[in-house]
């Protein structure tokens, strides 16, 4: 499953939300979506394309526009999935 990035992982390197999912949630990365921003012309990570990486350098540093793919039972995929959009939609103000 492809979840958003937890926002308090933005500007912070991969290996840091790894840790997170890994040993707090039992969830298992796999690799990143790397998005790009439409809005106003900023690109994530320098990219003006979206791909896949699977098991980035652990110094890579996720964006907003960055996606997670992860393994994990399916319940709390969703439950994180759905807490995570809904901290995105309270922090845009929605």
């Amino acid at each position: 499953m492809n979840i958003p990035v937890p926002p308090k992982f933005y500007n912070k390197p991969y290996h840091e939300m790894v840790g997170f999912l890994l040993h707090r949630m039992q969830i298992v990365p796999l690799g990143l979506y790397r998005g790009v921003y439409r809005t106003h012309g900023i690109v994530s990570a320098g990219n003006e394309h979206p791909y896949v990486v699977t098991n980035p350098n652990p110094g890579c540093i996720i964006t907003a526009a960055d996606g997670v793919y992860v393994l994990g039972p399916i319940k709390d995929l969703q439950g994180l999935k759905d807490q995570v959009i809904a901290t995105q939609k309270g922090a845009m103000g929605d």
